[in-house]
């Protein structure tokens, strides 16, 4: 948790007023100890510094929004919800390369020798398409694979109905499976 020393009365101010000045001064104040909670957090140096680096910026942009005498729990939930938020891009990040190196496999057709080349191979194309595909369905698909968010969740993101946004995952989905000449998964 974020130090419990009592901010002085012209931090305060300062932090009330949302100038420069006032961000330096939060920073001064709490730098240390909210990075120290991101890494205690993520249990990653860089992972922390990450999520420290993304909880500063939010917390510069919503330094005019800030409370005399309530910074310290605000810069704690920001950074826990940075933390959160970088541990499950990651968490993401992993399950969707899993799923690809997954799809390579079961769809290789390669001798010993050259399968880590067949593989590589295999990662490219899908990494091509899915990069040819417009940005819209690119949205959909990072929101649903990388994120893992419920279509319901991604509805309410794009401000889409919750079977428009159905749809269009099936749709997207089936049409990649016939460019990999996949019938059932």
């Amino acid at each position: 948790m974020i130090s419990n020393s009592s901010e002085s009365p012209v931090a305060q101010d300062m932090e009330f007023k949302g100038t420069q000045d006032a961000f330096e001064a939060i920073y001064r104040q709490h730098a240390e100890a909210a990075y120290k909670l991101a890494l205690q957090l993520t249990g990653n140096c860089a992972l922390a510094e990450d999520s420290f680096q993304e909880a500063m910026f939010k917390i510069w942009r919503a330094a005019p929004l800030l409370r005399p005498g309530n910074a310290r729990g605000w810069i704690s939930r920001i950074v826990t919800r940075e933390c959160i938020r970088t541990l499950k891009a990651r968490r993401a990040e992993r399950n969707r390369i899993n799923c690809v190196q997954a799809f390579c496999r079961r769809n290789t057709t390669c001798v010993p020798n050259s399968e880590g080349l067949e593989h590589n191979r295999r990662l490219s194309i899908v990494a091509d398409v899915l990069t040819r595909l417009p940005a819209t369905e690119q949205d959909l698909l990072k929101l649903h694979f990388q994120s893992g968010l419920s279509q319901r969740k991604i509805s309410a993101v794009v401000a889409l109905p919750q079977q428009t946004v159905s749809i269009r995952l099936k749709r997207i989905i089936h049409a990649l499976r016939r460019e990999f000449g996949v019938t059932n998964c």
